[in-house]
């Protein structure tokens, strides 16, 4: 069975682990205030989207943003996503995982819940 990576890459993403620079390049110079694993994924060339986990001292927030004129299929964003989760899987089960929608995205809800989110007072837990 492909890597998401590899297939990704048929639809001109490339994956890269995400950088402070990456994360300053999309926020427009914005810093980081945790801790990030992550990647960078870049469509045709150009920084498009990230995501990752930013790891605090009391959780785990599994995190994702997309620039605004960048259109993908739902398809593409959810092998993202699960690329995104996997990384969960290397790092120690000590602390919650949570995760909070974007209400700009009307889907973000569906896709949390997909990847095995629970919808809690206003926060989503994995697990």
């Amino acid at each position: 069975m492909r890597k998401t990576i590899e297939i990704l890459r048929d639809y001109g993403i490339e994956v890269r682990p995400l950088s402070v620079s990456d994360y300053e390049e999309f926020y427009g110079g914005l810093l980081p205030d945790s801790s990030l694993k992550g990647y960078a994924f870049y469509l045709n060339g150009t920084l498009s989207g990230l995501g990752g986990v930013a790891i605090t001292r009391s959780s785990y927030i599994v995190f994702s943003d997309i620039k605004e004129n960048v259109r993908v299929g739902k398809v593409i964003i959810y092998r993202c996503a699960k690329e995104i989760m996997s990384l969960l899987d290397k790092l120690p089960s000590d602390r919650p995982i949570l995760a909070f929608p974007d209400s700009r995205h009307k889907t973000a809800h569906r896709l949390l819940t997909s990847l095995g989110f629970k919808w809690f007072k206003g926060v989503y837990f994995y697990g």
